[in-house]
């Protein structure tokens, strides 16, 4: 077994339904699926055109937005 797929299997034992992953938008669909079936929602994030990696900008952007919306109040 590859040591991505033990890690992916690892965060997939410790995910739960309010995490949110983020994930290249042009993505393996197994992985999305794999993500989904623990009640973890992808958050798709689109990819530099020359390289398919993720876009650092949008990356970023995507980041902010899941930091604000889980910041806490009080």
């Amino acid at each position: 077994m590859a040591s991505t797929d033990t890690s992916f299997g690892e965060f997939l034992r410790v995910a739960t339904w309010d995490d949110e992953v983020i994930l290249p938008i042009n993505t393996f669909i197994a992985t999305a699926l794999a993500v989904t079936a623990v009640g973890a929602p992808p958050i798709l994030v689109d990819c530099e055109p020359h390289s398919y990696n993720l876009d650092p900008t949008k990356l970023a952007a995507a980041v902010s937005i899941l930091a604000y919306r889980h910041r806490h109040v009080g």
